[in-house]
């Protein structure tokens, strides 16, 4: 007669057995797909990141243009020399804010293709590392690169919306100045929509 006791730790036994068995012939590594999953979804925040900076330097071109059609208007109007003086130096200031909002433009549209190529090949990379076709070894070491280029695309990207504050804040300024020299009301404020 079969002892059922002695059967079950057997059974037991032989599962145990047969898991290490499948683990050990290919499968991903349990830590490593874990720590996978947790950072694969960080390309996709950044992406939209991304897309909050470039539709912000979209808007504000029209939005900068738009003021500065306003008060350049009353630029021939300005009789007085140290008015003139005053208006030319804050047009170069208005020129320059425009440059740095052009180069923000460029910067972001590079750290997406950056980006995207990245998160392609980490998706690629990732299907590999599921299928077991890459070993622990590799694919820590292959996770530890792709973490450091999205840190840099990341901190690069970071830099970008502070610039754009920045030139957002420059323009605030400037407008106020335009505004107390033509005398005029209006309220020319831009804030950042993210």
């Amino acid at each position: 007669m079969i002892n059922p006791a002695k059967s079950f730790r057997i059974n037991i036994k032989w599962m145990l057995c047969l898991s290490a068995l499948f683990a050990s012939c290919g499968g991903p590594d349990v830590k490593i797909t874990n720590q996978i999953k947790t950072f694969g979804p960080q390309w996709v925040s950044l992406k939209e990141r991304m897309r909050s900076v470039e539709k912000n330097t979209d808007d504000l071109k029209g939005t900068f243009e738009k003021h500065y059609a306003e008060f350049s208007e009353n630029f021939s109007k300005l009789r007085d020399s140290a008015q003139k003086s005053q208006a030319d130096s804050l047009q170069k200031v208005y020129h320059r804010i425009l440059e740095e909002k052009k180069s923000i433009a460029e910067k972001v549209e590079t750290l997406k293709l950056q980006n995207n190529e990245s998160a392609e090949a980490f998706y690629e990379w990732e299907k590999k590392v599921m299928k077991g076709k890459i070993s622990s070894s590799d694919a820590s070491s292959d996770l530890r690169k792709f973490r450091e280029t999205y840190s840099e695309i990341e901190s690069d990207l970071k830099k970008q919306e502070e610039n754009l504050q920045r030139a957002i804040d420059s323009h605030n300024q400037l407008f106020r100045r335009f505004a107390l020299m033509f005398n005029s009301p209006a309220h020319m404020d831009i804030n950042l929509k993210f």
